[in-house]
């Protein structure tokens, strides 16, 4: 499972709503990617790339009975740290934290056989 799925099923299972706001967005050039345009099939640099809501989020979550609203960016947990340095320096951030949202930082570490897996969540909050 990706961490992308790894967080929505926790998230849900705390009985949270969840939706993916990171889109792909496949008409943006890219100079080190050999992806060919898909409505003329030509460039030469490349095209697309993965694009987060507000710059860092991939999954919004809202809980119907708390009324926390979350911001949520997925990884491994040996990524997170450059995650959070990513987050910290986004120009959004502080407009998102102050509207009352929460952000926070899922890593996931994967462990064991392919027969019995374990994955392992660490959550980092970012604040200012």
């Amino acid at each position: 499972m990706t961490p992308t799925e790894l967080t929505l099923k926790h998230m849900r299972k705390l009985g949270f709503y969840c939706v993916v706001v990171e889109k792909w967005n496949p008409f943006v050039p890219v100079k080190d990617n050999a992806r060919k345009c898909p409505v003329c099939k030509k460039g030469d640099k490349g095209f697309g790339v993965r694009q987060d809501l507000f710059g860092f989020a991939d999954i919004y979550a809202i809980h119907p009975r708390t009324q926390d609203r979350v911001f949520i960016q997925t990884t491994t947990k040996h990524n997170m740290f450059s995650r959070k340095m990513k987050i910290m320096g986004n120009k959004n951030l502080a407009t998102v934290l102050n509207s009352g949202h929460k952000v926070v930082v899922h890593g996931w570490l994967t462990t064991g056989l392919k027969t019995c897996m374990r994955h392992e969540l660490t959550e980092m909050e970012i604040t200012l």
